[in-house]
């Protein structure tokens, strides 16, 4: 409906447009028509018909696909055929007009030459004019409908690269959460037999990480500090097990609580430097999480006892790479992830994420969390 009103208000504004001007131009002709208001009148209405008319042949022989040169061709003859159209219309009209005039217009025809000797010049001049405002509207329909077309595709591209995104980080997220979950599930089973107590402890955390999980497969963001808070289940669960060989803490701005972040991000590395440091020493060791605003970035980090090694197949796995692919996705390139070996023997896994990328409701800031163990 929209585009046919607005087809409509082009047509009926650019008609009026063309007979308003001729009209201003009539002081510039020695010889006035008796009738020339309602000489004009005809012109705006035979102009909206056959380019009407001209339209619908457009549309019914689809010329816009065909190749450019026979476009061309077409709209040439589409033009002049429109402008033969239109005189012999405006013709019928005219002889109407001077035929009823003096009955229906009160007119004074009589002694009047309505064609002179100059009518042909005049009659070539107008069929020129004609013409070229037939060329232009054809030119200004084509341009029109080739620039909706165009949007209209652009558009489609664009709901179809967002279902592409979607389907494809549903694929992600359907392959990270089987593999941390089966890793938490070892670990109560390695306490079952010999720590019943914390056996019940830990099913506990894992059902609270589980039940993240499940609402995490509907979301494409989420709260950091939900995210913070079953990251800290995780690694309560994973001290039951290591006990006195894991110390965590967590340090985390303010600024930062309220920002959203995809969901799983800060778990997937929890849970690698688990796997990847703690476990591989006998010593155990420490992980730190942190969450702050540095540079016009908000930086998240993992950092834990260890040492990373770039040629470690398991480094390379599901979680890392489903993390980087899923950044890439979510922030089109602009969110940036790192994994460095430090000098004091840790490890840091750093997201930084633009300032200008985030979705931050900062008006609603919860005071300042503690979450040391």
């Amino acid at each position: 409906m929209n585009k046919r009103n607005l087809y409509w208000t082009l047509q009926i504004s650019g008609w009026l447009l063309y007979v308003f001007i001729n009209y201003l131009s009539l002081p510039l002709f020695p010889d006035r028509v008796p009738y020339e208001e309602v000489y004009f009148f005809g012109s705006f209405f035979n102009g909206i018909l056959v380019t009407h008319l001209y339209r619908s042949i457009i549309r019914n022989f689809n010329w816009f696909n065909l190749p450019l040169l026979k476009l061309i061709r077409n709209i040439f003859a589409g033009a002049l055929i429109a402008t033969i159209v239109f005189f012999i219309a405006q013709t019928l009209y005219n002889i109407i007009i001077v035929l009823s005039g003096e009955y229906f217009l009160h007119l004074n025809l009589h002694g009047r030459r309505v064609i002179d000797p100059s009518y042909w010049a005049y009659f070539y001049l107008s069929m020129l004019n004609i013409y070229f405002v037939f060329m232009l509207w054809s030119v200004m329909y084509f341009v029109f409908q080739y620039f909706e077309n165009f949007q209209s595709a652009k558009i489609k591209a664009l709901k179809a690269e967002s279902q592409l995104k979607d389907a494809t980080l549903q694929n992600l997220r359907n392959q990270i959460n089987p593999h941390f979950l089966f890793n938490a599930l070892n670990s109560i089973k390695s306490l079952t037999i010999a720590e019943p107590e914390n056996a019940r402890k830990a099913t506990t955390l894992l059902s609270d990480i589980l039940r993240y999980s499940l609402n995490s497969e509907k979301k494409t963001y989420v709260l950091l500090e939900e995210e913070l808070a079953v990251t800290k289940d995780y690694l309560q669960l994973e001290k039951i097990r290591f006990g006195d060989r894991l110390d965590f803490s967590f340090e985390i701005e303010d600024a930062t609580l309220k920002n959203y972040v995809p969901p799983l991000l800060l778990l997937t590395f929890a849970e690698n430097a688990i796997k990847h440091g703690i476990s591989k020493s006998k010593e155990g060791g420490t992980i730190k999480v942190r969450s702050v605003i540095e540079n016009n970035f908000h930086l998240m980090q993992v950092i834990n006892t260890g040492s990373y090694n770039e040629s470690d197949i398991d480094l390379k796995g599901i979680g890392i790479s489903n993390t980087k692919q899923r950044l890439d996705l979510l922030y089109e390139g602009r969110a940036r992830m790192m994994i460095n070996n430090t000098a004091n023997g840790q490890v840091t896994a750093a997201i930084y994420i633009p300032v200008n990328q985030m979705i931050n409701l900062t008006d609603n800031i919860n005071p300042s969390i503690s979450l040391n163990n």
